[in-house]
This record gives structure tokens, C-alpha cells and sequence, in this order.
């Protein structure tokens, strides 16, 4: 890992930890990020490429494919630069809840990727506590590492067919008990998705 690639990868982590230890985080988005952490965290160790590069760029593109909310919009398109740190670091003295939603997202795609696999993998022991085949779920894992390393027509193609089979496997899981459930609310996606 380059110079360049450490530092912006440093940048990163160093933007998600300042919003864990932030008094207006909840519990529940801060064990979100703290998974979030863990994913750069890996890939700091490993010392993967990580670069600009690995980051999306605020652009009208970005805006089509991730819809911000009206007001998150008007912020962006009044903000003085699109550098995706800057911006983190500027949602993080503004409005937390809008850096919380926008770290997953400033992410490229292959980065993506990877994160929803180590997220994945960290999910694994909830199915075993049903007596539920892990299998199809870490077949999927292992499909969906194969496009964010290689991105072409066949891996897409095995990754979809995966998705579905495991989809179908987490269906056969049963709920759990509604005393466990999270509500809306407290639940460590509701404010990214």
C-alpha cells in the first residue's frame, strides 16, 4: 500500500471513529460503525489497495444511484468541494445521521462489496444458532469476493444465482422471538438505508 493510498485510507477511519465517540450517535449506529471501522481496520492490516480511487465521487452520478434526501442534496450542492473526506468531515460537524448514512455509500463498488461480505461473515453464527446450513450463505460470500476481485460476465453470473440460494436459505431461518426483535428505530441500518 502506497503512501497515498495509507493516508487516504487513514482519513477514512479516522472520520468513523470520531463519529463513534460522538454523544449523538446512538447505540445501535455505533455498532454499525464500529463494523464499518473493523472492515477499514482489515483492510489497513492487509494492506489492500485503498485509494481515492476507492472512494465514489459526489457527482450527479452518485446522486442518481444512492438518492439523497432533499435537504442532503441542497447541502451537497451548496457544499465548496466534492472531496469525498472534506465532505464526511463537514456532515460530521453538521448533521451526524447524514455522515452515518453517507460512509457505506462513498464507498466504490468493489469496496462495497467487500464490506457487505466481511458483514456477512460476521452474521454467519446467528444462522448456526438455528440449526440452519450455513452453506449456501458462505458460498454466496465466496461468489460475491470473486466479482470484487474480478468484475466480468461469469462471476456476476454465479454471484446472482448464489444470491438467490442463499436468499432461500435465510428464508428458511425462523424469526426470531418478537421480545429479540429490534424495532425500526434501534436497528443498526435504519440510518444508511
Amino acid at each position: 500500500m502506497s503512501h497515498q493510498e495509507s493516508k487516504a485510507l487513514q482519513e477514512i477511519i479516522d472520520l468513523v471513529g470520531q463519529l463513534i465517540q460522538s454523544e449523538h450517535v446512538s447505540d445501535a449506529d455505533r455498532e454499525t460503525l464500529r463494523l464499518f471501522e473493523d472492515y477499514l481496520l482489515s483492510l489497513q492490516r492487509a494492506r489492500l489497495p485503498f485509494d481515492k480511487g476507492g472512494l465514489m465521487i459526489l457527482d450527479k452520478k452518485w446522486i442518481e444511484e444512492f438518492k439523497p434526501c432533499d435537504d442532503g442534496l441542497d447541502w451537497l450542492e451548496k457544499h465548496p468541494t466534492r472531496d469525498v473526506a472534506i465532505v464526511i468531515a463537514d456532515l460530521l460537524e453538521f448533521k451526524k445521521e447524514w455522515a452515518l448514512w453517507a460512509l457505506p455509500r462513498v464507498l466504490n463498488r468493489r469496496n462495497r462489496i467487500l464490506y457487505s461480505c466481511f458483514a456477512s461473515e460476521l452474521c454467519l453464527s446467528n444462522y448456526a444458532t438455528f440449526n440452519v446450513d450455513t452453506t449456501p450463505l458462505m458460498i454466496a460470500i465466496a461468489s460475491a469476493r470473486a466479482v470484487a476481485e474480478n468484475d466480468n460476465e461469469e462471476t456476476r453470473s454465479a454471484w446472482s444465482a448464489c444470491r438467490a440460494w442463499a436468499g432461500s436459505a435465510s428464508r428458511s431461518c425462523p424469526p426470531r422471538p418478537r421480545a429479540q426483535r429490534r424495532s425500526k428505530k434501534d436497528s443498526p441500518t435504519a440510518s444508511i438505508g
